[in-house]
């Protein structure tokens, strides 16, 4: 594995940018195709001339070039095959004000990648007969509640985000409160009609999680997902503590106006957070580690995360999301050159990322950013490889 040293002086414009949400997901993974074929073309190369700096170089490039275009303060990029990490590489900044650079060692928020950790978890209780994943959530919180004339919602229904409830919010107070209030509103459809992504599904099935265990969600994921993959540099909660050595995000400075390149950015809002919508701070190898175990189809270096029963059913597509892509359980699945691929994104104040697995190849790449600019940018730089 090569780890990209950082330029001790990167180059980096001043700050800026606004997130736009899904638009800004999907500017990223125009970039993330591109990162998977310099990925998968590596591995080739490496076989004839035992050399891949020349490849590495023109992603170094390519990736410079997006960061002075968006005016992106931090970029972390890992590429993987099934087997190991191939390399991780670094640009920018970690924080802007005191010009530290990004590092192979800095944490950066997962946002919504962390569902995938949360549906497995769920799924592992399933596994020993813990959780039906179809008996309505009351049976385990007692105190779930909606405004609905529909059949019960399960975990299925939450799982795949055909729940037929509101989105919710990035900025709630703790995760509870938020369910809590869900009695204030009626359901939309009937449960398992309509795909309808949602934060605060994915909040009740973390509270779930934590009745049925007893434990804390952090907890949780540390031990049995974290540590089984050897992610010891990932934390599962996002504490005070853990703002310490993570990377600073940055949000646009105005609110009122469409974001450009030439604004500038400021600190995105600090919050801790524990939820089960997405609470991981991890780095970009370890995020690679997370994203091999999708490529051996549900096997870590310490035996089995899920079962290949369970994987199939995580991994099985359950509703359309676009013309292009469905979902499962906590994963989504589209075709890219007629391959299949398994990814998901994450945007938080602050932070935009994604993970691609070409899992016909076996070809991983992760990009992780600190800006809410970053999601046209991490896109593009993974396009380069698949």
């Amino acid at each position: 594995m090569e780890a990209k040293k950082t330029n001790p002086h990167p180059k980096i414009l001043s700050p800026s940018v606004r997130f736009l949400g899904k638009y800004s997901r999907l500017r990223l993974m125009k970039i993330i195709p591109t990162i998977l074929l310099v990925a998968s073309f590596a591995s080739l190369v490496f076989a004839e001339t035992k050399s891949l700096q020349p490849l590495f170089d023109r992603l170094d490039k390519f990736i410079e070039q997006k960061m002075m275009e968006g005016n992106i303060p931090g970029i972390a990029v890992a590429l993987t095959d099934r087997k190991k990490l191939l390399r991780v590489s670094t640009y920018g900044y970690s924080d802007i004000g005191t010009k530290i650079p990004v590092t192979p060692e800095t944490l950066f928020d997962l946002g919504s990648i962390g569902k995938s950790f949360t549906s497995i978890a769920l799924l592992q209780l399933y596994e020993t007969s813990q959780v039906d994943l179809h008996a309505p959530v009351t049976r385990y919180l007692p105190w779930f509640q909606l405004q609905s004339r529909y059949d019960p919602i399960t975990c299925h229904h939450l799982l795949s985000h055909t729940a037929g409830i509101t989105n919710g919010s990035d900025l709630a107070p703790h995760g509870s409160f938020e369910v809590w209030g869900l009695r204030q509103q009626k359901t939309a459809v009937p449960p398992g009609k309509r795909f309808h992504y949602s934060n605060v599904g994915y909040k009740t099935l973390g509270l779930l999680l934590e009745e049925v265990s007893d434990q804390s969600l952090g907890e949780i994921l540390k031990s049995r997902i974290l540590d089984p993959l050897n992610m010891h540099a990932s934390h599962g909660e996002i504490t005070h503590k853990t703002r310490k050595i993570m990377a600073v995000g940055y949000r646009p400075f105005y609110d009122d106006r469409p974001d450009h390149p030439s604004y500038p950015q400021i600190p995105a809002t600090w919050h801790e957070y524990g939820a089960g919508d997405g609470c991981i701070a991890s780095t970009a190898a370890d995020t690679a580690a997370y994203l091999r175990m999708y490529l051996n189809r549900g096997r870590g270096p310490k035996g089995r995360i899920l079962s290949e029963e369970t994987f199939n059913l995580m991994t099985h597509p359950i509703d359309e999301v676009s013309k292009e892509s469905s979902y499962g359980y906590g994963i989504s699945f589209k075709k890219i050159d007629g391959y299949n691929h398994l990814s998901h994104g994450g945007g938080t104040p602050g932070f935009v990322t994604i993970m691609l697995a070409d899992m016909d190849n076996g070809y991983g790449a992760v990009v992780l950013t600190n800006s809410l600019r970053g999601g046209h940018s991490n896109r593009e730089c993974v396009s380069i490889c698949a």
